[in-house]
């Protein structure tokens, strides 16, 4: 499972739910047909729009602003196998989290902690020693491997706080 938002409001009377999303952007919810929630229920999408920076979502059996009230506060998630494959070079956010980040000399910086979207770039919060602060951009991240769950960079002069 993914989890890719969260339900923050309702909107309207017939039981429609504005969701706050953990993707790229809206255009996630395109091809997916199922969600489920962190109550483990299963949800048929019926139907999503883009509203303030939010979704809005109708959800098969939630016909009500009653129905809607009690999912308000639940993570949203979506079933991998349901995804489309992601581009080479493209990874999910929960697949980063937790991952080994080292240099290109082998120097163990820490882990994943955040990843922070900055318009330009992503930038990847690595917390061990110390926190670093590293931009996802080719000149500095040199290979993402989700097996070995390790990030390998090569820092830019004076990325690294401790460096001459």
């Amino acid at each position: 499972m993914l989890v890719c938002g969260k339900i923050v409001n309702t909107h309207g009377l017939r039981g429609e739910v504005r969701a706050l999303y953990y993707t790229d952007g809206p255009d996630f919810f395109e091809n997916v047909k199922k969600l489920y929630l962190s109550t483990g229920k299963e949800y048929r999408l019926v139907s999503w729009r883009v509203s303030k920076g939010a979704v809005l979502l109708r959800l098969d059996t939630v016909d009500s602003v009653e129905k809607a009230e009690a999912l308000v506060g639940k993570e949203i998630s979506v079933s991998r196998r349901d995804l489309p494959p992601l581009p080479e070079g493209r990874y999910y956010i929960a697949d980063i989290l937790g991952m080994t980040v080292v240099t290109d000399e082998g120097r163990d910086l820490g882990r994943v902690v955040d990843v922070f979207k900055t318009g330009a770039n992503d930038v990847y919060s690595v917390r061990g020693d110390k926190e670093y602060l590293i931009p996802v951009i080719d000149e500095v991240v040199l290979s993402t491997s989700l097996e070995e769950k390790r990030i390998t960079i090569k820092p830019l002069k004076g990325l690294l706080d401790d460096e001459d």
